[in-house]
């Protein structure tokens, strides 16, 4: 969505192995946004961590971003 894959993802595909693959439809804004247009639920890190569960989880059962 926003494109930072193209700065991380040769980083982790050259130290680590990993290929980063974003789906189209992944939306993180749901967790809300640097510019508080959806406003954030808690904090920084906890908002980082629900992106990251959400990363590793299966999308369609996202109760944050699919209620």
């Amino acid at each position: 969505m926003h494109q930072k894959e193209r700065a991380i993802a040769p980083i982790l595909e050259q130290e680590l192995g990993i290929k980063v693959i974003v789906p189209l439809d992944f939306d993180t804004d749901c967790f809300g946004t640097f510019t508080r247009e959806v406003k954030r639920l808690g904090t920084q890190l906890e908002a980082a961590r629900l992106k990251a569960e959400k990363a590793m989880a299966d999308p369609s059962q996202c109760m944050y971003c699919n209620p």
